[in-house]
């Protein structure tokens, strides 16, 4: 299940992001750029309110393309990455702890003391 898991990664982080729609969304905040002051102008009729509700929707508009562009490949050596060296150290981790557990419910007169809180799960069940 967990190879699974990483080939799924895998597939996201080899898959890259179509081109030609990057460039189109590119072409497309040109645009809304260019006419937004005017449109905004149109709309409020304000010296004050005009310039700044453009700048926080053309803000906006950029913040959410930027977040994008990171999330195209979330997985890399960047701060905001995610670390696959992470996650497979945990999952290294969770497969030992699953080998031993399973050793000991298969052999457990070689682990398991007879003070051991799980000596007495086991003497309940009738091992």
């Amino acid at each position: 299940n967990g190879y699974v898991h990483f080939t799924n990664a895998k597939k996201i982080s080899d898959v890259p992001f179509p081109f030609n729609y990057a460039q189109l969304l590119a072409i497309m905040l040109t645009i809304f750029s260019a006419m937004l002051p005017v449109y905004v102008a149109a709309f409020t009729h304000s010296y004050i309110a005009g310039p700044l509700l453009t700048f926080m929707v053309f803000h906006s508009i950029t913040c959410i393309n930027a977040l994008a562009e990171i999330l195209e490949n979330p997985f890399g050596q960047d701060l905001d990455d995610i670390s696959l060296v992470d996650f497979h150290l945990r999952f290294l981790e969770v497969m030992e702890v699953t080998v031993a557990a399973l050793d000991v419910s298969l052999h457990p007169d070689k682990y398991v003391t007879t003070s051991s809180s799980a000596h007495r799960m086991l003497m309940e069940e009738g091992r």
